[in-house]
């Protein structure tokens, strides 16, 4: 599967590169995706190339509204 943004390659070349062994001091965020991403995903998002891609992939009215309703069922079950 392809990276859709750059900083999505980005990441997940050092989720590889730790799961490798190759990034000893891994910050928690690489770590933590690193727990529930396999090493094969891993390296077909890392081997995306960067050209045409965005920095970011803009957020879609339908991701946003499934995050805002998340939260809000979050909040109603404290």
């Amino acid at each position: 599967m392809p990276a859709v943004s750059e900083s999505q390659q980005r990441l997940m070349g050092m989720v590889h590169a730790y799961k490798n062994g190759k990034l000893k001091k891994a910050p928690k965020k690489i770590k933590e995706v690193a727990k529930h991403i396999s090493d094969e995903d891993a390296r077909d998002f890392a081997k995306t190339k960067h050209k045409g891609l965005p920095e970011k992939k803009a957020a879609s009215l339908i991701e946003i509204e499934m995050f805002i309703r998340g939260y809000i069922d979050r909040m109603r079950g404290q």
